[in-house]
Formats: structure tokens, sequence, C-alpha cells
């Protein structure tokens, strides 16, 4: 289930028998769809709520016509960009400026 926010972000949700398990927040701009921050409750995890909605999302994108999804940065957790390679992601460089 998710709810659109003037089509640029959405708060993905995912239920087990009723209960709200999991949950993410996606921006989308351009040709991406970029994962902003999710949370899931410790005692669901055997459902494995974060797969399914990182699945749910980027299929949902892709028939959206967004041709990136970014998983956002891994905080050099190994754990993390496991997760992330196990979807096939890539990890790309990423430049930042700040203008004054």
């Amino acid at each position: 289930m998710s709810r659109r926010a003037a089509g640029r972000a959405t708060l993905w949700i995912a239920e087990h028998e009723g209960r709200i398990i999991a949950g993410a927040l996606v921006f989308y701009w351009n040709a991406i769809a970029v994962y902003w921050h999710g949370a899931s409750l410790q005692d669901s995890f055997a459902c494995y709520p974060n797969n399914l909605l990182h699945m749910a999302i980027m299929e949902d994108a892709a028939q959206g016509g967004y041709r990136y999804y970014d998983f956002g940065a891994s905080g050099a957790q190994q754990g993390v960009v496991k997760f992330k390679e196990s979807f096939g992601a890539e990890q790309l460089p990423f430049l930042a400026a700040r203008l004054k």
C-alpha cells in the first residue's frame, strides 16, 4: 500500500495480519526513485518486510517510467552493502557540491 504526496513522495507500508510492520519513504524526481528512510519492527524480520517493500517500490517505479532506484548511502556498513547487492545493486560514485 502507498500514499503518494503530490506525486513526488510516497510512504510505503508493509502489513502482516493487519499490523503495520515496516515502512519506507521514497522520493521521486526525474528518472530516479530515491529511498530516503525506512523502519521495521524487529519481531517481523522473519517476514522480510524490507525485501518486500524494496521489491514493490522498484516494480512500481519501473512501471511509472523511473529508470533508477537509489538505495541511498550505506554508511560503510557491510551488512547494508550486502543487502543492496542481493537486489543486484551496483555502487556508483556520488559527487556533491554546495552553492553559497
